[in-house]
């Protein structure tokens, strides 16, 4: 009985234990806000290319977004601001492709940061093959901003946790 009382007890403290390293763990990843400034599925020549592409300045910012509405019949910059000394501005493109059925949205409103990496977890979608979709050149893409902080490296990341994206910052 005494035997099966010292094995109770010392489980009970091994996973009290456990338990409170987790948390100390968890406490090591920060949360930074990500703000969505455009997204569409037909963003023109500034995401032809799949990637990740960091804007550094509002003159580029300006570009960018004009570009990105390069297609749109009647479609006008948006005016958007950021505050370059304390945000990065990040476009995420899926690159041309051959059809509808790609997307890619913000997943999470909060970029996770670990280890001097800031994670980015976004929806990356894709047509089921064999499913009929429309018929044009799309480039879905993803204009957001991430405040500046103790990072490194930027990643994007989809729903599955596969890796899209990893780039450094300096």
């Amino acid at each position: 009985m005494k035997r099966w009382f010292r094995f109770t007890i010392a489980g009970t403290a091994f996973f009290a234990a456990a338990c409170s390293v987790s948390q100390t763990s968890d406490s090591l990843i920060k949360s930074l806000p990500v703000t969505v400034l455009f997204a569409n599925q037909v963003c023109g020549p500034a995401a032809n290319v799949a990637g990740l592409t960091r804007i550094q300045t509002q003159d580029k910012l300006i570009e960018t977004t004009t570009k990105l509405q390069g297609n749109m019949l009647g479609g006008s910059s948006p005016d958007l601001k950021v505050d370059f000394d304390n945000s990065n501005a990040l476009l995420i493109s899926m690159g041309q492709k051959p059809s509808g059925g790609y997307a890619v949205s913000l997943r999470e409103s909060t970029a996770n940061v670990k280890r001097g990496t800031a994670q980015i977890t976004i929806s990356w979608v894709e047509p089921i093959p064999g499913v009929f979709t429309t018929q044009m050149l799309t480039s879905p893409c993803l204009l957001v901003s991430l405040p500046k902080g103790d990072y490194q490296q930027l990643e994007v990341v989809d729903q599955y946790n596969e890796t899209h994206f990893k780039q450094g910052v300096p």
